[in-house]
């Protein structure tokens, strides 16, 4: 059908014509709206809708809108149930009411991955705006989303334990304070809510020789300023601005829609310190502003010589006894620079070993990465291949007392880096790795996601095959049998399944009939994704009354014969169940209900 274009009095509008459409009760419309939007709907129940290609990589060079209208006096909810796009450069925008482009309608900007459901936005009237933006470079998975008509006042919504932005938005705790705005009205960023941040700042991530800055913020009770500089003090100041606007360290006050737009109102451009793409690439603790071409160059360029601190910059680092020291980016957080490589050679006292976690990790996806070996003065080991991307999962634990971290960054897209912390511990008190977790058996475990992608991360390969994963949802159960069921199985069987289920269920295994060769055909059962790794059960002979539940949402499955004697196999139930306080009961009755 051909668009329609009308003279709506100041509006240019295309005249958009929409087919009946059957998705939980959605009526398609007549709708005259701008000309950035590309499809208008009119939701009567819900409506799913996605980013081109999901679950597949969206394209670049990007742009679309969505603009949906249900009856007046209902509102709209939209809650992503996933969502992964290219941080600081993809990116959601939510707006609400009849103009697009008012600034002061903006409910949500959001790039970056978050956990299903944890993102919700509730209009305050009938109509709500989705805008999809991607750049040039690279792409993730997109989203998917769906909305739905509610008769409910923002008062009614319960966001539970994500953060409140008080404008219709539940936002993951994790994206608060994190030096980007994702509320609309900058409340992850403002008004008291980082307190607690300062804290951990003060604690963790002030180091001799590193900058820092932090935006201003209020306390709530007694309408006080605080300002923390780059130079390592904290200052305070009387709280003049309003809700809406941010405070300079001078006093003056910037409206928070000028802040990150790229032209400094402050007198010393602390608005725009934070962003993504500032023209001043470092600020030294005196707010000289140096390129990051620089930074780590082994030269001070900066008074106190903060540009080429250690903990950013590389070097040897030695830990005596139960320690720890931090590590991060160059730049971190505004913005690593291109073409850098750098490396942290870490050791510790004999006896002692060394674990690294990240506290945050941002990098270009398969182009900035860092390697993780270890040395034992004779052989260098490598743990990590490469890491990269927006996932902070990865935990890493030595054999020997020396650890080398490196960095490295390609000529193009940059991100915001990372920072990590390494401590020395004792070699008897090694941590193991989560039992939701991909162990690479090395030392080195991160998220199933990272463990069953394409892109290899183990030192020793051991994530090079792709996981076969079954989804389960609560409360669905899955046949699982042995090869030829119920026929003899053949010799040398060797097969694994896999299973996943929601956050929270756990996986229940029951057997329905078994009969295998006694201690030479088994079936293995286990926590995760990997066979062998966190084992619940070894089973063998012709005994079926033997039932196990995962201890997360994840479990493998693996029946291996030998080259001689077959026997008539087996047939199982994985069932995804929620197991309440009173677990076994309730395992007893589906049991008893299922047999």
């Amino acid at each position: 059908m051909e668009n329609v274009y009308l003279n709506t009095g100041d509006v240019m509008g295309t005249l958009i014509v929409l087919e009946e459409k059957t998705n939980s009760g959605v009526m398609g419309q007549v709708g005259i709206v701008p000309g950035e939007v590309k499809e208008s709907i009119f939701v009567n129940t819900s409506y799913i809708f996605n980013s081109p290609n999901f679950p597949s990589n969206y394209p670049n060079d990007f742009e679309y809108t969505w603009y949906f209208s249900t009856n007046p006096g209902s509102q709209l909810l939209v809650t992503f149930n996933a969502i992964s796009t290219e941080s600081g450069y993809d990116y959601i925008y939510v707006r609400e009411g009849s103009n697009i482009s008012a600034i002061s309608d903006l409910l949500l900007q959001w790039s970056g991955t978050g956990s299903p459901d944890e993102l919700r936005i509730l209009s305050s009237e009938n109509i709500i705006w989705v805008t999809f933006i991607s750049d040039g470079s690279v792409t993730y998975n997109g989203f998917e989303a769906i909305v739905e008509a509610k008769n409910m006042t923002r008062e009614e919504l319960n966001c539970g334990t994500e953060f409140d932005c008080e404008n219709g938005v539940c936002l993951p705790q994790s994206r608060v304070c994190d030096g980007r705005r994702q509320c609309g009205n900058n409340a992850d960023e403002t008004n008291g809510n980082c307190i607690a941040t300062l804290d951990k700042f003060w604690h963790r991530k002030i180091l001799r020789n590193d900058s820092l800055c932090i935006q201003a913020f209020k306390h709530p009770l007694q309408n006080i300023a605080v300002v923390l500089k780059p130079c390592n003090e904290l200052h305070f100041s009387s709280g003049t601005c309003g809700p809406s606007d941010f405070s300079c360290y001078d006093g003056d006050c910037v409206d928070w829609f000028l802040v990150c737009d790229g032209y400094p109102h402050c007198s010393g451009g602390e608005d725009e310190f934070w962003c993504n793409g500032t023209a001043c690439n470092f600020f030294c603790n005196n707010m000289t502003c140096i390129s990051s071409s620089v930074l780590c160059d082994g030269i001070n360029d900066c008074d106190e010589g903060e540009d080429e601190g250690i903990h950013s910059c590389g070097g040897d680092i030695f830990l005596n006894g139960d320690n720890e020291v931090y590590i991060m980016s160059p730049n971190y957080p505004y913005g690593y620079p291109d073409n850098f490589n750098v490396s942290w050679k870490i050791s510790t006292l004999g006896g002692y070993i060394l674990e690294m976690q990240f506290l945050s990790f941002q990098t270009e996806h398969s182009y900035d990465f860092i390697t993780i070996d270890e040395f034992d003065n004779i052989t260098l080991t490598q743990l990590i291949k490469k890491w990269s991307g927006d996932d902070n999962s990865l935990q890493v634990s030595t054999s020997t007392h020396e650890m080398i971290v490196a960095f490295y960054s390609d000529s193009s897209v940059s991100a915001q880096g990372f920072q990590g912390i390494v401590t020395s511990v004792p070699g008897n008190a090694r941590s193991s790795c989560p039992a939701s977790y991909f162990d690479c058996g090395n030392g080195a475990c991160f998220s199933m996601d990272a463990g069953c992608d394409e892109e290899v991360n183990c030192g020793n390969d051991a994530d090079a095959e792709l996981c076969s994963v079954f989804d389960i949802p609560e409360g669905t159960l899955w046949n699982i049998t042995s090869p030829n069921y119920p026929s003899p199985y053949p010799a040398s069987s060797n097969r694994t399944w896999y299973f996943r289920t929601d956050p929270g269920v756990q996986i229940l295994v029951y057997f329905l009939s078994f009969s295998t060769e006694e201690s030479y055909d088994f079936v293995t059962i286990g926590d995760g994704l990997q066979v062998s790794s966190h084992l619940l059960l070894e089973w063998s002979g012709y005994n079926p009354s033997v039932s196990i539940l995962s201890t997360s949402n994840h479990l493998w499955f693996n029946f291996q014969s030998d080259e001689s004697f077959n026997s008539d196999g087996f047939e199982a139930i994985a069932y995804a169940v929620n197991v309440p306080a009173n677990g076994k009961e309730m395992l007893s009755s589906v049991l008893l209900s299922q047999t």
